[in-house]
């Protein structure tokens, strides 16, 4: 598998000098200290600059993996905003991390993160792989699947939550549970 990858990495004009492959429990336990030091830096960055992160959570299948990771990269470098980008590629998940430096950057990102969305959908993907919807991908989650999806979301939750206390306005808004 490792020679595979190698040959895949080279194929797409990767530089072997800086991937990193855990073999055993403890490169993977050093990996993973090392994903999440990754993102409390770009935590740590943005809180300095006193704005917000716009964070994808997408995922696509497998065989669209290597078309989005190109779209979005070149989405975002096209724009000029600093990123990092990290996560789950054995399961086609990453998280591109835009890294705003101004409020007028910070709404491109967010229109940047809809486009993103957009184009992982299309392709048979997800908004949301990992951390959920929430009330900043409730929209994106109505761009996904639609009106009549969302409405039978509704109606299951107004079924095990029939006074609409939990959560209100979270993955969707309350004007679909009053349809209901």
């Amino acid at each position: 598998v490792l020679e595979e990858i190698t040959e895949l990495i080279t194929k797409y004009d990767g530089n072997l000098e800086n991937i990193w492959f855990a073999i055993d429990e403890n490169e993977r336990n050093k990996m993973k200290l090392f994903r999440h030091s990754i993102a409390l830096k770009v935590n740590d960055i943005i809180s300095q600059r006193g704005l917000k992160k716009v964070g994808t959570d997408n995922a696509v299948p497998d065989g669209k993996f290597i078309e989005f990771y190109k779209y979005t990269c070149n989405l975002i470098k096209n724009n000029n905003l600093e990123y990092v980008v990290y996560g789950h590629i054995g399961n086609s998940h990453l998280h591109f991390n835009m890294l705003p430096k101004t409020i007028k950057e910070l709404e491109l990102c967010r229109n940047l993160y809809r486009d993103i969305c957009n184009y992982s959908v299309k392709l048979g993907g997800t908004i949301s792989a990992e951390h959920g919807i929430g009330k900043y991908k409730k929209d994106f989650l109505l761009d996904m699947f639609g009106e009549v999806n969302i409405l039978q979301m509704a109606k299951l939750k107004k079924t095990l939550d029939s006074n609409i206390i939990l959560n209100l306005n979270n993955i969707f808004d309350k004007k679909f549970l009053t349809q209901v």
